[in-house]
């Protein structure tokens, strides 16, 4: 059986230590986040890993943080009811295979953005890389998936529109549903990538 190395975070907070079993032959997209890590070996001969990476922080100030993950909270919550009830609407639009695949794709993301809020709001200390990577990363990822998902299906229903000729309230409700969420998250994506991060050791 391949031998496994335990690895664990020098910052150990309830809930939030880092724990994986990383195997010696590593593929080569985590060399990065094991570069971080210094093997030390204790009297008894155990291999344990510290991590001696960047930390990043946030360049905001307290309430710029506090918008920040209000903001981080808010987008996604409004976005999710917006998306369902735009799933709701009885219209012909919803029926076509090119509006309703990225109309149900915007679930994912959607729900991974709640989950990056999490994140990022239990985060009381400085983030490691993978921290990093899997929380405010994430996130700006996510926003910029929703925003385009969201487009594609503005694009998708006006070409609907014109195809058929008609406009129903209930597809014109769709259309200004859909062209919110993007509105929204493409100004959450600008709004984070103005976001600046202090790395330091």
């Amino acid at each position: 059986m391949e031998k496994m190395i335990t690895i664990e975070s020098s910052f150990v907070k309830s809930g939030l230590a880092l724990r994986a079993l990383i195997p010696y032959n590593v593929p080569m997209k985590r060399k990065r986040i094991l570069s971080d890590y210094e093997r030390r070996t204790d009297a008894d001969g155990k291999d344990s890993y510290i991590y001696t990476g960047p930390m990043f922080t946030p360049n905001l100030s307290r309430a710029g943080l506090f918008r920040f993950r209000a903001a981080a909270w808010i987008l996604p919550i409004v976005g999710f009811l917006l998306w369902l009830r735009m799933c709701l609407l009885d219209t012909e639009g919803m029926r076509q295979m090119y509006i309703a695949l990225p109309c149900v794709s915007l679930f994912l993301p959607l729900c991974m953005l709640i989950g990056d809020a999490y994140k990022i709001t239990v985060q009381r200390r400085p983030a490691q890389r993978a921290e990093y990577e899997r929380g405010y990363a994430q996130m700006r990822r996510c926003s910029i998936a929703v925003a385009s998902l969201s487009s594609a299906v503005v694009v998708a229903q006006a070409v609907f529109l014109l195809l058929t000729g008609a406009a129903p309230w209930g597809e014109l409700a769709f259309l200004g549903i859909a062209a919110v969420i993007a509105l929204l998250f493409s100004l959450f994506s600008m709004f984070q990538k103005k976001t600046r991060f202090i790395t330091h050791r």
